[in-house]
């Protein structure tokens, strides 16, 4: 699957969302410690430099537009094909059976984010543990989320990376870095242009650790203003905002009626960039309004989403 632009950029039911918690986790063997996945992208290898132990896997991934082949130097490797090619969006991974350190490159690519190399050992490293958890389940775009946790054992600061997987993207990317403080904690704050898992992981001296993924939903921005008010109508303006166009999408008009509910009093058809003006009729009363995106309406990696109240007096 191809890598969307505003994904790279980036490095990012309502009901059904659940908070998040801190979920550690301890791993149990090598092949969740070394196992190693390099994304393959516009701007090269990311991670370009990976290690892992003998008999495990290095798992190249074609997140660029463009075919990229992947050759390695010297013998001890083995690989899905010979040549190791991966059209745009193919999967292929790499074995090794013996320790050493293997540079690789794209021959077909200048510079050196298309150079790596694998570091191979038989010694397996010390497990530790993670935890992540984010401040809300749920964002509205462009809002900021805070993801914090623990990394153990903690012995000072430890290099702790963020790894995201924006929607639709098939690989996590690294799209942080922060050192953790003398008890293991750490922050992240950043905000998901759409719906995103991330997690963490860390390396002190002999120790590996890596947290479970944790869920981010994102909703569209809805916008809603009183334009102005006169006699017995008033006019509305309102708006959708993500990375995607709604141009041509239904979006309801809803006013809140007396049981504390919304009722949908018209369908309007955002324009050409993705905004509507309307004229309502006001009844002899104080009345509340808002703007409504359903779920089908907000497009892949969102959710549904609605604007702020807007209270208007006649």
């Amino acid at each position: 699957m191809t890598m969307s632009r505003g994904a790279r950029a980036w490095v990012a039911g309502v009901a059904a969302v659940a908070m998040a918690v801190a979920l550690p986790v301890t791993l149990a063997g090598p092949a969740a410690a070394a196992n190693q996945t390099v994304t393959i992208g516009a701007n090269g290898f990311v991670p370009k430099d990976v290690s892992i132990l003998v008999g495990e896997t290095v798992t190249f991934v074609n997140s660029d537009r463009n075919a990229h082949q992947v050759e390695f130097k010297g013998s001890g490797v083995t690989c899905t094909s010979s040549p190791f090619v991966l059209a745009a969006g193919a999967t292929g991974s790499c074995s090794f059976a013996a320790a050493g350190t293997f540079t690789y490159s794209d021959p077909n690519e200048k510079g050196g984010t298309y150079r790596g190399s694998v570091t191979v050992t038989t010694q397996q490293a010390a497990t530790g543990s993670a935890t992540i958890k984010a401040s809300a389940p749920l964002v509205v775009y462009g809002a900021k989320v805070t993801l914090s946790g623990t990394v153990s054992p903690a012995k000072g600061a430890v290099a702790v990376d963020l790894w995201a997987r924006p929607y639709p993207e098939q690989a996590f990317t690294k799209v942080a870095s922060v050192a953790s403080g003398g008890d293991g904690s750490y922050a992240f704050a950043l905000p998901p242009q759409v719906r995103t898992e991330y997690k963490v992981q860390f390396t002190d001296g002999g120790t590996k650790g890596e947290s479970p993924a944790v869920t981010v939903q994102v909703r569209p921005k809805v916008t809603l203003s009183v334009k102005s008010v006169s006699g017995g109508s008033a006019t509305l303006r309102t708006g959708v905002v993500s990375t995607l166009t709604y141009a041509g999408k239904p979006l309801l008009l809803q006013r809140r009626n007396s049981e504390g509910g919304w009722t949908t009093v018209r369908t309007l058809k955002l324009g050409q960039f993705s905004t509507a003006t309307v004229k309502v009729r006001l009844p002899a009363r104080t009345t509340k309004w808002r703007t409504y995106l359903q779920e089908a309406q907000a497009g892949a990696g969102y959710v549904a989403s609605w604007s702020p109240t807007r209270r208007v007096v006649r």
